[in-house]
């Protein structure tokens, strides 16, 4: 696959949502810890307790199928394939 599942966690509610469809089972809502929350900005530490601080992640990003099941589910636009090409011409 040449695409990168991401998560725009300024958009991610943590509903779960995307995490019931996955047919891999790469997505997980965990807990922000402390430390975790010093190096957020306001912005994302007010939204991270709105929901409860917890937080969507890709646990396993080389299984992800690009299947877009996750993108359709996620009701905030907040999951995106991103093209690996593009990326490394970034890095």
């Amino acid at each position: 696959m040449n695409k990168k599942i991401m998560i725009n966690q300024n958009r991610c509610s943590a509903c779960g949502d995307c995490q019931e469809v996955c047919p891999q089972k790469i997505l997980k809502i965990r807990r922000v810890s402390s430390d975790e929350k010093q190096e957020m900005t306001l912005f994302q530490r007010i939204n991270c307790f709105y929901h409860k601080n917890n937080r969507l992640e890709v646990i396993d990003p080389i299984k992800c199928l690009g299947c877009g099941l996750c993108i359709k589910a996620c009701r905030h636009e907040a999951i995106f394939l991103e093209d690996f090409k593009q990326l490394e011409k970034i890095f």
